[in-house]
């Protein structure tokens, strides 16, 4: 049975700059999660790629009926009045 090779002794390439490196001494890029790079090649995220957290206002759960209606709303219209 064969056995991988350790920490120490692993070998990898840099996904960028095609480099032969221990893979102890390489980092995981930025941009492609699991992406192995050279830490020279490695780059932030930009700013405006990262998710903003937004909340929005919620209604209330149970809101209180409204007991105050300015004149001429919810009252019936006269049927009189259109002709």
């Amino acid at each position: 049975m064969s056995r991988y090779a350790r920490g120490e002794k692993a070998w990898g390439e840099c996904a960028r700059s095609g480099q032969r490196m221990l893979l102890k001494n390489m980092v995981e890029d930025g941009h492609i999660p699991g992406l192995m790079v050279h830490p020279d090649w490695w780059e932030p995220k930009h700013p405006q790629e990262r998710v903003i957290s937004v909340t929005d206002p919620q209604a209330l759960h149970r809101p209180a009926p409204e007991l105050s209606k300015p004149p001429g709303e919810g009252e019936a219209a006269d049927p009189l009045e259109f002709d």
